[in-house]
């Protein structure tokens, strides 16, 4: 009984972190087109919210209905070439970089380019280093700074608290997914897919998507709440953890999971005890990435946040219009720093972690 039940794990794992991408990330471009067309008269809809979209003039379910449309129509080639750019109809594979790879490194000769090279990557810095300047500048002069805390109430907690929360759902379904993909698990190929569908999709699509899925009497503990700003990460930002997890988990053998297979060792144990441990690394890089994606994202959380909740970079684009210019700039400093903070202290952590 015992052994049945390990030889079960891996696809109960694997397919119940599965379903979470699905949900988070299919199910919200599928749900409004599905909820409309079961309605009496939905073909009819259809055809009026075409009419009606070049008037500008949608409204109510028609604006879901409308995205839906969008996304067949404007991203259908996107996604078809995506899919195809899978197989082997280019000739290459989707991760052309998966596999075993030496540990040496090589350093591209520049010769004469050298000074040119390193004055334009210097001049690259320097051009993104300017605007964050000019913003320092600005709240300095203004007193933006000391009206900070006034200003930026709980937003900054609420983007630490969600990005925190939905970097951790990232990496736990991008660690089962991605070890499915590096390992060429049946079906796995598929949810990436549906990570990178939901990644390049305009955000507006998956946000209309959320609230018509998750917005009802039933799910009212998650869409009034910060539940519902970590789900729109996860389903957004699922392929960054994924992507990054299984190219590096596909960097090992697995002849160590088939020798603790041999052994007796269940896919969890395995998962846990081996795979993670051994690309540690890489774990918390995707998990620092996944953060960087969820504390800079506006476009999915200003669509659902709930009152009370809204992120910082929503605060910010609030307070734009009609707010202080110097709050607004020091607000904006605020952001980038944590950004930079956190993966400041990321750097810090892999570099004393790696040493002897």
């Amino acid at each position: 009984m015992i052994g049945r039940f390990t030889r079960q794990q891996e696809p109960l794992v694997f397919w119940s972190m599965g379903a979470v991408l699905i949900t988070a990330s299919l199910l919200p471009f599928l749900w409004p087109a599905a909820e409309l067309l079961i309605q009496p008269g939905g073909p009819d809809q259809v055809l009026k919210t075409l009419g009606a979209g070049r008037q500008w003039v949608l409204l109510g379910h028609s604006v879901a209905l409308a995205a839906v449309v969008t996304l067949i129509a404007s991203l259908l080639g996107t996604a078809l070439g995506l899919l195809l750019a899978r197989t082997d109809v280019p000739g290459r594979r989707s991760f052309a970089v998966s596999g075993l790879r030496g540990s040496g490194n090589s350093s591209l000769p520049l010769g004469r380019w050298r000074t040119a090279a390193s004055a334009g990557c210097w001049l690259m810095v320097a051009l993104s280093v300017a605007p964050i300047t000019s913003l320092a500048l600005r709240a300095q002069r203004g007193g933006g700074f000391a009206a900070v805390p006034d200003w930026m109430g709980s937003s900054l907690g609420n983007s630490l608290l969600a990005g925190s929360l939905a970097a951790t759902g990232i990496v736990v379904t991008g660690l089962v997914v991605g070890h499915g993909v590096a390992r060429r698990r049946a079906g796995a190929a598929v949810l990436d897919a549906l990570t990178v569908l939901a990644f390049v999709a305009p955000a507006v699509l998956l946000g209309i998507g959320l609230i018509a899925l998750w917005n009802r009497p039933a799910t009212a503990f998650v869409y009034g709440g910060v539940g519902m700003i970590v789900v729109g990460y996860i389903g957004r930002y699922a392929v960054v953890g994924l992507r990054t997890l299984t190219i590096i988990i596909a960097q090992s053998s697995p002849h160590l999971e088939e020798s603790a297979a041999a052994a007796g060792a269940g896919y969890l144990r395995r998962l846990t005890r081996i795979v993670a441990p051994l690309h540690w690394r890489g774990v918390l890089v995707a998990w620092l990435l996944a953060l960087v994606f969820c504390l800079r994202d506006f476009e999915t959380a200003v669509l659902f946040y709930p009152p009370g909740g809204e992120p910082l970079t929503v605060r910010i684009f609030t307070l734009e219009a009609n707010g202080p210019e110097a709050v607004v700039a020091a607000l904006a400093v605020v952001q980038t720093a944590v950004t930079a903070g956190a993966l400041a202290i990321g750097g810090v952590l892999l570099r004393r972690r790696s040493t002897p």
